[in-house]
């Protein structure tokens, strides 16, 4: 049962942000564990976007249309919740 609830939580993704005592506890920690966790969101993600210039796509242009459709859409996904 124990397994269960954390492995849930390590799928939430962060596990400290899915804890409700944690947030309620460091809400400072907590708002700044948040904006560090979309800062190395963004860069990954422009990460993925500039790989996709960098290096070439084996999947011919589904995969590169794939790779920009999806990494814009997250790049400006992350943008949006930071403003």
């Amino acid at each position: 049962m124990l397994l269960n609830a954390s492995l849930r939580q390590v799928e939430n993704g962060a596990v400290s942000k899915s804890l409700k005592k944690f947030r309620s506890k460091n809400r400072d920690l907590h708002r700044k564990l948040g904006r560090f966790l979309l800062v190395c969101a963004l860069i990954s993600g422009l990460y993925g976007i500039i790989s996709l210039i960098v290096l070439p796509v084996f999947g011919g242009l589904a995969s590169d249309t794939a790779g920009w459709f999806f990494g814009t859409l997250f790049v400006v996904s992350i943008i949006r919740v930071l403003v």
